[in-house]
């Protein structure tokens, strides 16, 4: 059986790493075979750089490649593994040559996406101004409104089981001829003892056993 370490974290505070807690879980007898890593895209996308193309020029020997000088940021680690062909501009950007085959590779393609995505943020906000002024129309000329209701949804409750069964008795019993008739919340001595052949010792009358009210001219239970 798998054990999410994020989903123990989320039930209990520790500050222990996997390891260790694989361990510790070892200790108490419930032995753990090993810790594995679960990453949605295998790797983590380590290694993965994002640059920006500077410059794209025809590669001299080739009639599809490119040469292309691409703006690394601090990937630091790019310039260690391959040395003569990076260099570091004045803000410590690593600048860096790379041949490039894809044909949809050009410089100053940031300016481009940058354009498109300004209009994108351009239509959500007059969107959002519309929708507010919608709202805040209706908060003015409208009086439905009941700000006191919750805002989540009202979660109905359900029957209480000897409810059920009591209904399911009734209705069996209906169904065979007999009418339903309800008493009153409190009896009287003559109804609940003395008709139903209860001696005058007997235990029920006990005090103990039997809730009495005196308010009654006559015994009531």
């Amino acid at each position: 059986m798998n054990i999410s370490y994020k989903w123990l974290k989320d039930y209990l505070e520790f500050d222990l790493t996997p390891e260790q807690t694989s361990a510790a879980l070892t200790s108490i007898g419930l032995e753990t075979e090993g810790v594995e890593e679960i990453e949605s895209i295998r790797g983590g996308l380590k290694g993965l750089v994002v640059g920006q193309v500077l410059t794209c020029d025809v590669h001299p020997n080739s009639d599809h490649m490119h040469v292309t000088t691409v703006n690394l940021g601090n990937a630091k680690w790019v310039a260690d593994a391959y040395g003569t062909l990076c260099t570091q501009d004045e803000a410590g950007n690593i600048i860096a040559q790379i041949v490039c085959g894809a044909p949809n590779v050009a410089a100053d393609q940031k300016k481009a996406v940058g354009i498109k995505i300004n209009e994108l943020k351009q239509t959500a906000l007059e969107r959002i101004n519309a929708l507010r002024e919608q709202c805040e129309t209706k908060e003015q000329g409208g009086d439905d409104i009941d700000l006191t209701r919750t805002a989540y949804p009202i979660r109905l409750g359900t029957r209480h089981p000897l409810s059920i069964v009591t209904n399911e008795i009734i209705d069996i019993f209906t169904r065979m001829g007999f009418t339903l008739a309800d008493g009153p919340e409190v009896e009287d001595d003559l109804h609940v003892f003395t008709k139903m052949n209860f001696a005058a010792d007997h235990p029920a009358r006990d005090m103990q056993d039997t809730f009495f009210v005196s308010q009654h001219p006559n015994d009531v239970t």
